[in-house]
């Protein structure tokens, strides 16, 4: 999934971004599914998607995908470039700056799941 994220990076610094960010998140869930206190089935469900941040003078601009394949992330990279260079287009230029990072996150989640270790 790196990949994709540093792929959606360098498409969004080459139609002319000058910062961005891109973030990966993938979330499960499941429950038991009681009728008149029967037990019908269990209910899974999960979902992931990408979402890009791209400055372009200061300006932020923002698109998600949930399909994880190189056009799509490709497109929301180029989608919020074109936006963030639009809204920059009608006010002031403006300093951002994203701080650099290598670094290790590491993510709970508050019903008992197991912690997992996310690096980049």
């Amino acid at each position: 999934m790196s990949e994709l994220c540093f792929y959606a990076l360098d498409v969004a610094q080459k139609t002319g971004a000058s910062a961005c960010d891109v973030r990966f998140e993938e979330a499960f869930s499941g429950f038991l599914l009681f009728v008149n206190g029967s037990f019908e089935a269990p209910a899974f469900s999960s979902w992931s998607g990408v979402g890009v941040r791209a400055f372009v003078h200061g300006f932020p601009s923002f698109s998600s995908t949930s399909r994880l394949d190189k056009e799509s992330v490709s497109t929301i990279a180029q989608r919020a470039t074109k936006y963030a260079k639009v809204f920059s287009q009608k006010s002031k230029p403006k300093s951002v700056t994203l701080p650099q990072t290598n670094a290790t996150f590491l993510v709970k989640e508050k019903r008992g799941w197991k912690n997992q270790i996310l690096t980049t």
